[in-house]
């Protein structure tokens, strides 16, 4: 995992400040879903969804792997509810109650058909693929399950707090390579029992219509990482694929 250092700035490259969110339904109209909270089972790439309550999984990480005595991811998973055209990401640790105060985790993207604007892929905290955007949860210590937590900038390296998504503009990730695309969009909920990261958001904030194309499908290529204190310490997944298909 690449110096996550940096893990203050869960950046999903295209920023986004967001929250919490820990309810199993989500009846408004707002732009936070809230995320399913049953665990389901079952490895693919991918698919409509007919039980929105079930996470599929997009690989397994070894468990003991971790460096900075941080977090350790053991298992990485996606869920798209196409009803509510909400997507959630989830790692499993094997770890967290030893570091509930500050968790921090990223999921960077390739998407099928690039972005709106044609923007540079960059290099992603976690993994080695070469990514659009990404989402960054970087928490500040001092924090307290399931959301409440504070993200302050490390301005050495980054241009935006907090939980955001964000899009690379250049080769080279850094904090002035980025720009946000939302505040407020990406929702957060660990569950310390469970050992589990949750972020959840609306599709259209991670790929547009535009950038999904006619087909109604995008594959998506995803790295994925944890960490503690603005440290990056184990990658997950690093180009796992996923197929969404939009109704």
């Amino acid at each position: 995992m690449k110096s996550m250092n940096l893990l203050n700035k869960i950046l999903f490259s295209a920023l986004i400040l967001g929250v919490s969110f820990t309810g199993c339904s989500d009846d408004d109209d707002d732009d936070n879903p809230t995320p399913a909270t049953n665990t389901g089972g079952g490895s693919g790439s991918g698919g409509g969804n007919s039980n929105p309550s079930t996470f599929t999984s997009l690989g397994n990480d070894p468990s003991g792997d971790v460096t900075n005595n941080g977090l350790d991811v053991l298992k990485t998973e996606y869920l798209y509810d196409d009803s509510k055209d909400s997507l959630y990401l989830r790692v499993t640790t094997s770890n967290l109650s030893s570091h509930p105060t500050h968790p921090s985790v990223d999921f960077n993207f390739v998407l099928p058909n690039g972005t709106v604007n044609n923007d540079a892929l960059g290099q992603p905290y976690s993994g080695s693929i070469m990514t659009h955007k990404s989402i960054h949860v970087y928490t500040d210590d001092g924090g307290m399950p399931p959301s409440t937590y504070t993200y302050n900038n490390n301005t050495s390296d980054f241009a935006v707090n907090g939980i955001n998504l964000t899009k690379d503009t250049q080769t080279a990730m850094r904090g002035s390579d980025l720009e946000g695309i939302c505040s407020g969009c990406v929702d957060l909920n660990v569950d310390v029992a469970s050992n589990t990261i949750t972020v959840a958001l609306d599709r259209k904030q991670l790929i547009t219509d535009t950038e999904v194309g006619a087909t109604k499908s995008a594959k998506l290529k995803m790295s994925s990482g944890v960490g503690n204190a603005r440290r990056g310490t184990d990658t997950g997944t690093d180009g796992a694929e996923f197929t969404i298909y939009i109704k």
